[in-house]
């Protein structure tokens, strides 16, 4: 499933709703905890999408050893910075401005990464201020809000929001002057001829201002990861798994993810943790999204894939590939096509068994920012009337590409997951089975006694449980 790259917002700064509270988890109980292992600890938890839990236990690293603040300042930064972008995308301005903050503080290095979704913070809350101020303008610190908004003009200079609003800010200051230049600047060539006041212009600029999209990324590629090792692919060996890699430091990290996972149940149960696997699985990580699309077997448009060599339904062979700078690659990517490696390597396989099934119970184990993504997709579906009937789900027998793809491994997720969690993991089970030599419809009714628009009922049932 694709990853979504960007965020757009548009102009007008509306107010946000309030945003939750967010809980930061107690980090596991550690038996003889030293500065290395909660350190590892943390990196894992931050490789796997637990934020909160990664930022308490990079702290409790950091009051351990604070002579070692510099071995952990990379990844203790970047927890913040994920926690930043979450809460970004929950128009949790508040909290994200303070992660931003403790990111560019920890570790400045990182900060040019997160510029941009940082000074769009900014420029909100200083929007948010200014509203504020205008309506009681005596209680107003403008000096501050001045210092607020020469912070978001320096990080952005082309960005006329932001130098409109110091324009204003110099308004009620009475810097008419500078008031003037800064609506000048918004205006360019459209400067009005003729009456300058600081009214006309102020007007003129308001007009002006462009509906403008801010788009960035909000899974930013941690940067180490961009690193590649000079030549040919290095082999990192962590039984049955031989990974093929150019990042030494990535390589491991992966290999710990893979052995997290597979300390994990799928779907409560469906994949057992520590269930049977190949002899052998040959995990590729290329450079770059060019170079895995070289050899990438599949579908071109896909940020990962799994493949597999069967003998009688019996698996030979296994291979995943990936790139480094993929987005979510640890936390989505690596879980997503593991599960494939298991469900192939289990007993309830066969050759065959429908594509929705495989990529439910796949999709299942990625993070929950994914699936969180996968649900807003399918709400959208839902109020435009675009969702995918099921019949129209069971009868796919390839996989769809663009928008479509994001709502087959959304609707494919949501039915399996609501199947399961209703009906539990063993008559899921005889309902694979009983696909094997019969009709995907007559099996639902046989085995859950229900149609096909009683399953797209449980799938409404699953977005609407999640809003």
């Amino acid at each position: 499933m694709t990853e979504p790259r960007s965020a757009r917002f548009r102009k007008g700064f509306a107010a946000c709703a309030a945003a939750g509270a967010l809980l930061f988890l107690a980090a596991p109980a550690l038996a003889q905890a030293t500065f290395e292992s909660v350190f590892e600890e943390g990196q894992l938890a931050l490789d796997t999408g637990r934020y909160t839990q990664a930022a308490d236990l990079f702290e409790r690293a950091a009051a351990m050893e604070p002579g070692r603040l510099d071995e952990i300042a990379p990844d203790r930064a970047w927890a913040y910075v994920r926690l930043a972008n979450h809460s970004l995308s929950r128009r949790g301005f508040k909290e994200a401005e303070r992660y931003f903050t403790l990111a560019a503080a920890i570790y400045p290095k990182f900060r040019e990464v997160f510029l941009p979704e940082w000074q769009y913070v900014r420029l909100y809350e200083l929007n948010q201020k200014l509203e504020e101020g205008m309506r009681y303008p005596r209680a107003t610190d403008w000096r501050q809000l001045e210092d607020e908004a020469r912070w978001v003009v320096d990080a952005d200079p082309r960005d006329v929001q932001a130098h409109f609003a110091l324009g204003v800010i110099y308004e009620a200051e009475r810097k008419r002057e500078k008031a003037k230049t800064e609506y000048l600047t918004v205006l360019g060539a459209r400067a009005p001829q003729g009456n300058r006041s600081t009214e006309v212009l102020r007007q003129a600029a308001q007009k002006a201002l462009p509906n403008k999209e801010y788009v960035f990324d909000l899974k930013p590629v941690y940067p180490p990861w961009r690193e590649v090792d000079p030549g040919p692919f290095q082999t990192l060996r962590r039984a049955p798994f031989v990974i093929y890699h150019h990042n030494r430091g990535l390589a491991a990290r992966v290999a710990a993810v893979i052995e997290y996972d597979l300390g994990l149940p799928v779907l409560g149960g469906v994949l057992p943790a520590k269930g049977p696997l190949p002899e052998q699985v040959n995990v590729y990580v290329f450079a770059n999204n060019e170079e895995f699309s070289k050899y990438a077997s599949q579908e071109k448009w896909a940020g990962a894939e799994s493949t597999f060599t069967l003998l009688d339904d019996k698996i030979v062979a296994a291979s995943m590939r990936f790139f480094q700078t993929s987005t979510g690659l640890t936390e989505s990517a690596v879980p997503h096509e593991l599960a494939h490696v298991r469900l192939v390597a289990s007993a309830h396989f066969y050759e065959g068994l429908p594509l929705w099934v495989q990529e439910g119970v796949a999709t299942s184990t990625e993070s929950s920012d994914k699936k969180g993504a996968a649900r807003e997709t399918l709400a959208r579906a839902r109020d435009n009337g675009t969702l995918i009937s099921f019949t129209e789900l069971v009868a796919a027998t390839s996989y769809p590409s663009g928008a479509v793809s994001d709502l087959y491994y959304g609707e494919s997720l949501a039915a399996v997951e609501m199947l399961v969690s209703r009906y539990g993991k063993d008559k899921f089970w005889d309902f694979v089975s009983g696909l094997k030599d019969g009709d995907q419809v007559e099996t639902l009714k046989r085995v859950y006694r229900l149609t096909p628009v009683q399953v797209e009922d449980l799938v409404i049932e699953w977005i609407a449980g999640r809003q």
